[in-house]
């Protein structure tokens, strides 16, 4: 939902390196992202509104990066390159750090080494703030709340077929 309009959105990403933002009700493609996009094949993304300006925001991952752009008017305004540790982008999630109330954002690799969780700051960008390293292809994350206290927790489902958790 776009939060400065209340309409419902659809965001989708694809093997040409676009992501778009579609407005269901108008029947097209609402925004597109510009040429600053990836040049790889986008595998991963997820929406989140931005704490600082409340703006929607659209984070997408692929072989090259991960990139944030604005849902309204398709500017990226941040890239965060994971070259450093190689791979490509498979899984975002994006979560609320309990301790700094800090947005952060999550994102599953798969590398030369298996894979890696990264987790950055996706309003400043630079580098990850801690790495987990799985030791196998990350394939998918979700954050959830834990029933019984209520602390975050980021799931991390992997190519080994094992399912892990972790605190957020």
């Amino acid at each position: 939902t776009d939060p400065a309009t209340g309409e419902l959105r659809i965001v989708s990403g694809s093997d040409d390196g676009t992501a778009r933002v579609w407005n269901p009700a108008a029947g097209g493609a609402a925004i597109e992202a510009g040429p600053e996009g990836h040049s790889d094949e986008v595998y991963a993304l997820i929406t989140f509104v931005d704490p600082e300006t409340g703006a929607l925001r659209v984070a997408t991952g692929s072989r090259d990066g991960i990139r944030m752009w604005d849902a309204e008017t398709g500017d990226v305004v941040l890239m965060i390159e994971v070259a450093q540790v190689g791979g490509w982008v498979n899984a975002l999630a994006f979560f609320v750090d309990p301790a700094t109330g800090a947005p952060r954002l999550a994102c599953g690799l798969c590398d030369s080494s298996g894979g890696k969780v990264l987790v950055f700051d996706p309003v400043a960008g630079g580098d990850a703030l801690f790495v987990l390293d799985i030791g196998s292809y990350v394939f998918a994350l979700a954050v959830f709340e834990e029933p019984a206290t209520s602390a975050p927790r980021l799931a991390c489902g992997s190519g080994d077929g094992k399912g892990r958790v972790f605190d957020a």
